[in-house]
């Protein structure tokens, strides 16, 4: 234990060596050892900056196996060693083309705007520390080392020449924080966001923010917290639906009749006989009582995450007495196609159908439109029939102002002050955005059901601002 201490202390003091010919920052200037060993790399692809977000990589091409480590020198005058590093201690590279992920721009150690100066150094020489190197860092709680101030002044300037073969290559990279955009959805809407410990608003939230890794934390009453880390990358905008769960789990209620003994179903399935506890999860649901001679009951129930509000059903049902046929017919004319419509749960084949007197629950579902969901009562041996015109579903428009706070305008109607998110039926709007100082600004836009139209821009001063 005591020799891979050594071997790795003496290690890291042969990584800074290596900057024989070295300039003040630690680089080593003089690039090759004059051989034909060869190294071929390119940082991200060639790109010389990159915005908070995207990745770092380093692909080089070696024509011999080789034992390659990577340094950086920080904008704020650190000496970083990116490879080997805590998500992988491979050195010993085989002769071929790799790819070395590095970092993430926006996460430590590439947590800075500014310059990076980065250097591959590669040598074929056959050191058996190299081993003991990996297994360190493996074990190592730091991801990426950085060296002490002193260990620059440890210079061995014998030790690059000691090797056979050696290659050094230098890159720049600078990094920006051009900001990102979260579009923020919860279900159910209205909870408070909180990013980085500061709280943003509710949902829906349209805000923008730096990138890199953010901590986002939400919270509703009678609901869990959610809490997670989300990536903001530069110039995206970054789309997120949570759903809450109930604070407390499943909701359960006691479904009871007089007299006992009825069949209990929710949404179409059964669940024992009255009296008895029911377990519903968060959501709408159909809860049905039926017995042979009596009235057929049927009721909505929407399990909302709020356990103070009794949802316990006890109903008397009432007997029918007729000498006639007691049975009932329903029939529905639905005026779209394509659509889905469910009798107490249940999903029908046929517009029209005879069932038992009492009440019912009518469900219609069609993609791009909103749920049609109504409760009647048929007496017995009645007909009815119902006309159902199904209502399209709202879209939503996205406003975002990059360098003022605006008033947005929808057909003449204050809406809110963006950024701001509004619900809008299909159709065609004029959008006009107003702020003191700036010209107003004019859209037209086409909102498409369950979609998002986006607006975003930067308004012109007005001419007396200039």
């Amino acid at each position: 234990m005591m020799m891979k201490k050594i071997l790795f202390s003496v290690t890291l003091a042969i990584l800074i060596s290596l900057s024989v010919f070295a300039t003040a920052d630690g680089f080593v200037i003089k690039p090759v050892s004059g051989t034909d060993f060869s190294v071929n790399a390119s940082l991200n692809n060639g790109l010389s900056v990159l915005d908070f977000g995207n990745t770092v990589n380093l692909t080089f091409t070696l024509n011999k196996t080789a034992s390659v480590m990577i340094l950086a020198n920080t904008p704020d005058g650190r000496s970083v060693l990116l490879s080997p590093n805590g998500f992988n201690g491979q050195m010993l590279f085989q002769a071929g083309e790799r790819s070395v992920y590095l970092g993430m721009a926006g996460v430590e150690p590439f947590d800075q705007e500014g310059v990076y100066h980065i250097q591959l150094l590669a040598t074929t020489y056959p050191l058996s520390f190299f081993d003991d190197v990996r297994e360190s860092f493996s074990k190592a709680k730091q991801t990426y080392y950085t060296f002490k101030e002193h260990a620059r002044q440890m210079l061995i300037q014998s030790r690059m020449s000691s090797s056979q073969e050696w290659i050094a290559q230098t890159y720049s990279v600078t990094l920006s924080q051009t900001n990102g955009h979260l579009d923020l959805h919860s279900v159910p809407e209205g909870a408070t966001v909180y990013l980085d410990g500061q709280q943003m608003g509710v949902t829906p939230l349209l805000t923008s923010l730096k990138p890199g890794i953010h901590e986002l934390l939400l919270k509703k009453d009678h609901f869990k917290d959610i809490k997670t880390n989300m990536m903001i990358t530069a110039n995206q905008t970054s789309g997120m639906t949570v759903e809450l769960l109930p604070g407390w789990g499943n909701s359960e209620i006691m479904v009871d009749s007089f007299p006992q003994g009825a069949k209990i179903q929710v949404d179409g399935l059964d669940a024992g006989k009255t009296p008895n506890r029911v377990k519903m999860s968060y959501g709408t649901h159909v809860v049905s009582i039926f017995k042979d001679g009596y009235e057929f009951f049927s009721k909505v129930v929407v399990i909302d995450g709020d356990q103070l509000i009794s949802r316990d059903i006890d109903e008397s049902l009432t007997a029918i007495n007729t000498l006639s046929n007691p049975m009932a017919t329903l029939s529905v004319q639905i005026a779209q196609t394509g659509y889905e419509w469910k009798l107490d749960g249940v999903v029908q084949k046929n517009t029209s159908v005879q069932l038992n007197p009492g009440y019912h629950v009518i469900e219609v579902n069609k993609q791009g439109y909103e749920r049609y969901l109504q409760r009647i009562y048929i007496a017995p041996s009645q007909s009815t029939s119902l006309q159902i015109n199904l209502l399209g579903m709202k879209g939503s428009l996205m406003v975002e102002v990059e360098n003022t706070y605006a008033s947005v305008f929808v057909n003449g109607e204050l809406m809110g002050t963006s950024p701001c998110a509004i619900p809008l039926a299909e159709g065609n709007y004029q959008i006009t955005l107003v702020a003191p100082g700036y010209r107003t600004e004019t859209k037209e836009v086409r909102i498409q059901a369950g979609q998002q139209t986006e607006i975003r821009l930067k308004m012109n001063l007005a001419p007396n601002n200039f």
